[in-house]
């Protein structure tokens, strides 16, 4: 999977793990979130994709770079994936569990925001990034 099948994963569980009121299914929940977690870490830090510059290209990109909390999306990740360890001890009163899902939530949404805006145009030389580099799509 990609970083961007990855982080709707990451929202499809993240909404899951919100409306679930059973413990053990909480906890297999949690657990694959941390997977998924884990594997978005690993693919935000390999090449981008060629077939996600594509998704990721426009015509024209905004001057100013999206907001992101944290620096980046790896940083927005890396804070995603200490809240789920927290989350998976199991030592947190029910409304602190409740509160730190509800702030993995908007978090994970965010993330998945940032990572499908456009960051890339095409060019006659090739695919661009913001500051107008060449970036050489990854397998």
């Amino acid at each position: 999977m990609d970083f961007i099948e990855l982080a709707a994963l990451s929202e499809v569980l993240v909404c899951e793990l919100i409306e679930c009121s059973s413990p053990v299914a909480r906890l297999a929940l949690l657990g694959k979130l941390s997977a998924t977690l884990e594997q978005l870490h690993a693919a935000l830090l390999a090449p981008v994709p060629a077939h996600c510059m594509e998704q990721l290209s426009a015509p024209s990109l905004p001057k100013e770079e999206p907001f992101c909390i944290g620096s980046d999306a790896l940083m927005l990740t890396n804070y995603c994936q200490h809240l789920v360890r927290i989350l998976l001890t199991g030592i947190l009163a029910p409304v602190d569990q409740q509160g730190l899902t509800g702030l993995t939530f908007d978090l994970l949404h965010h993330l998945g925001d940032v990572l499908r805006t456009p960051s890339f145009t095409l060019s006659a030389a090739g695919y661009r990034d913001r500051g107008g580099g060449i970036v050489e799509p990854g397998l």
